[in-house]
Parts: C-alpha cells; sequence; structure tokens
C-alpha cells in the first residue's frame, strides 16, 4: 500500500457563502512523490495550499497531514515557499532566516545550526551578511527556499517558484527542488507550467474552476487518457505539403519534408484506418504517439480559467 502524507477529502472554501474558490476538492499526496498542481491563473492552486496548510479554513471537507487531523504539531512537519516571498528586506540573509527558525521554536545552539545548515543548502552562507534587498531575483528566490525549509519538513509546499526568472535561474531552482526530493522529502509543486511540471513531477492533479478534475501519477494520468489526445506520425511517399490538404478534417501539429504529426478526432485504431483509406499508397508507415502532458491538460481544460 502507498504511504500517503495528506489526503483530502471533499474540500471547499469560499469567502462569500454563495462563492466557492474550491468546490469539493478530494486529493491525496503520496510520500516521497513530487506532486504537480496545475492550473489556469484563478483555478484555486494557491488557495487549496493554503487551506491545506490551515492558513485558511475550508468550509466543509477533512484534512489529514501524517494520518492526524491537521493541528500544531502536523504543520511543524510541513514547509511552505509561496509565490509571495515572504522576507524582510531590511534584514539580513542570515536574519531572515533565524527568523523563521525562532518561529518554529528553535533556539540557542540548535537554531543556529539550523540556519546554517538550511543556507549552506541553498548556497548563500557566504551572502549570509547581505541584505535580503541585495540579491538577485534567483538568491532571493533560494532565501525563500531557505526560510521554508529551515525547520526540516519533511514535506515541502512549492507556490509557483520560478515564474519570471530566466532560464538559468529556473534550472538553479529546479535543482535545488530535486535534491530535497533526493532526501526523501515530498514535493508539493503548483504552477501553470505544463512543461515543467512533466520534467519534474512524478504525480498530478488539474485544477479548474475551483475544481481538481484528475489526478494520478505521470504515466497513469497519460495512459488514462491516450484516447482524448492521441497523435500518429505519417511518413510519406510524397512531401506533406503536398498532401496536407488532403488531411483537412484533421489538426496537423508538425509538418515537415515527407512526415506530419496529426490529432486524431476519433478512436485511435479508427482514426488510423480512416487515414490509410484517404492517403492509400501515399501513406508509407503510420505510428501511434505517445501523449504528453501537455495534449491531456488541453483536451481536459479547454485551455480556459
Amino acid at each position: 500500500m502507498v504511504r500517503t502524507v495528506f489526503r483530502g477529502e471533499s474540500i471547499s472554501f469560499g469567502y462569500e457563502k454563495h462563492h466557492l474558490i474550491l468546490k469539493d476538492v478530494s486529493i491525496t499526496i503520496p510520500a516521497q512523490s513530487i506532486y504537480g498542481i496545475i492550473g489556469p491563473a484563478e483555478a484555486g492552486k494557491t488557495t487549496l495550499a493554503k487551506v491545506m496548510l490551515g492558513l485558511e479554513k475550508s468550509t466543509n471537507g477533512t484534512l489529514i497531514w501524517f494520518n492526524e487531523r491537521i493541528n500544531a504539531s502536523t504543520n511543524r512537519r510541513v514547509g511552505y515557499v509561496p509565490y509571495e516571498k515572504a522576507l524582510i528586506y531590511d534584514l539580513s540573509v542570515y536574519e531572515n532566516v533565524l527568523l523563521f527558525g525562532k518561529l518554529y521554536q528553535y533556539r540557542g545552539k540548535r537554531l543556529k545550526q539550523q540556519v546554517e545548515q538550511a543556507l549552506q543548502f541553498v548556497g548563500l552562507w557566504e551572502e549570509r551578511k547581505k541584505k535580503a534587498s541585495q540579491l538577485s531575483p534567483e538568491l532571493t528566490q533560494q532565501l525563500n527556499i531557505a526560510c521554508g525549509i529551515v525547520h526540516l519538513p519533511d514535506v515541502i509546499i512549492f507556490d509557483e517558484p520560478i515564474e519570471e526568472m530566466d532560464n538559468q535561474a529556473k534550472s538553479t531552482i529546479l535543482s535545488t527542488i530535486r535534491k530535497l526530493h533526493e532526501m526523501g522529502i515530498t514535493i508539493i509543486y503548483l504552477s501553470q507550467n505544463v512543461e515543467v511540471i512533466e520534467q519534474l513531477c512524478t504525480h498530478v492533479g488539474i485544477m479548474q474552476h475551483g475544481n481538481l478534475i484528475v489526478q494520478g501519477s505521470m504515466e497513469e494520468l497519460l495512459e488514462q487518457h491516450q484516447h482524448r489526445c492521441a497523435l500518429v506520425k505519417l511518413t510519406l511517399a510524397d512531401t506533406a505539403v503536398e498532401l496536407q490538404g488532403e488531411l483537412a478534417d484533421y489538426k496537423i501539429r508538425e509538418l515537415e519534408a515527407c512526415t506530419m504529426v496529426v490529432e486524431l478526432n476519433d478512436d485511435g485504431e479508427q482514426g488510423m484506418q480512416r487515414i490509410k483509406a484517404i492517403l492509400g499508397d501515399r501513406l508509407l508507415q503510420i505510428d501511434m504517439i505517445s501523449p504528453q502532458l501537455q495534449q491531456v491538460y488541453a483536451s481536459l481544460t479547454d485551455g480556459t480559467a
């Protein structure tokens, strides 16, 4: 049986009685997974994270952390790296992390050890005397992470941690997250970026309009929804440009010299047989392509918020 770190059942939340942000959400986070919660802006991702953390009180539902109802003890085992950085920019790097260590009741020698360990981990020990305001965006996010891990949590929730960063900074932050996962920490990663979710995560939950519409391991999700977004690669006897008009009823995803990738409109096998009938001996080979998360996501959400 797969161990879970969090189980939420029928979670609802709204600031107004008749306007719910979260609508009967049920979610299960397996232990030591990297669970990606993906959805458009205003889908409810950040609100769900805040309810899971107890920062907002659900209007309905059950929240179970580590087989206990959410309480002060379970909260100490969870770290949070918010999108809006919880830093005091007039304080030094060291003082910011120290402050968070104190919030978790660390004192004296143990507190100093925890702060140093967190700063060493994110590569900011040598920068510890600098004010937070002097850091680059990449290092500011690393400091944000240090504040979220100073209490050695078992689970860390990241909310859009690489938004608006350049590629090098994104790579550095994602590397830090992977290292945390390798240490046995469960990661919950909130994002609108499908490509990053697919590269990083072992499990996925897709949100839209305050609902969690599907969840599971990456492999399960792609397999279960393959029929919704089947793609085939066609190897052609003539150039793809000459033949694309023959497939006007289909969406052509890629077009190269003598190959094209086509999205099927119907059942995979039926669609392949129809294309064979249309192209005849001008079709040399047809191969099914395994779906990508982007295709599943688009088919389930229609790209809307």
